[in-house]
């Protein structure tokens, strides 16, 4: 199971998402990509 964390403000988001042995598998720039294909 991934553990996420999100961070909302006004002005910037950000998101970090592990694996359960801690490694992080999404990151700042996929999240940019995200955001863009849903155009948030």
């Amino acid at each position: 199971m991934p553990y996420v964390g999100i961070d909302v403000a006004k002005n910037k988001h950000d998101v970090t998402a592990l694996n359960v042995r801690g490694k992080l598998f999404l990151n700042h720039s996929l999240f940019q990509i995200i955001k863009l294909v849903l155009n948030y």
